[in-house]
């Protein structure tokens, strides 16, 4: 006989399968939810998002801005304005409402418009419907939103408003 053997009661065997039944399920769940995400070009999504409603999607575009309050449909709904950012990502038909969190409020900060971010969520459409039809009716609740680049400043149009006006500043010309 071994020193290390234990003496193994019927109880302890119980619990070690009962806690590889649940190891079992557990596993079973999380790789149900990886194989269940579609990954969508956003082309796709803004034309159709009615086909994939309460479908987990992962796509990637250009991040414009966040809307600072929201419209009165969107409240109605159940967001409320402390608790929720609105990221337009892509197209504002379309939005990005992302849980407002320490970390989440600091890496809204820092993003810059036209940077590339990617997308993690669910796609699913408002309680209320808004009263102009050119609102959107879907949005994606966002588990995650990670930047793949940043903007290229050479991409950027110069900001004429800094120059100087007059003929030797680099302006136009008077008349």
């Amino acid at each position: 006989m071994s020193l290390f053997r234990r003496n193994r009661t019927g109880k302890d065997a119980i619990m070690r399968t009962l806690a590889a039944l649940l190891l079992g399920c557990f596993c079973a769940v999380s790789a149900h939810a990886v194989t269940n995400t579609n990954v969508v070009a956003f082309a796709l999504l803004k034309v159709a998002p009615e086909k994939y409603k309460n479908k987990h999607v992962v796509y990637t575009d250009t991040y414009g801005s966040f809307l600072p309050t929201f419209p009165p449909y969107v409240e109605a709904s159940g967001f409320k304005n402390d608790k929720w950012f609105i990221l337009l990502v892509g197209d504002p038909i379309l939005p990005v409402l992302f849980k407002k969190t320490d970390t989440n409020s600091v890496f809204v900060s820092t993003l810059k418009a036209g940077s590339s971010v990617k997308v993690t969520g669910r796609v699913r459409a408002f309680r209320v419907e808004p009263k102009a039809s050119f609102m959107p009716t879907y949005y994606v609740d966002a588990d995650a939103v990670g930047l793949e680049s940043e903007p290229n400043p050479l991409d950027q149009p110069p900001d004429f408003r800094k120059q100087q006006k007059g003929p030797l500043r680099g302006g136009p010309p008077r008349r």
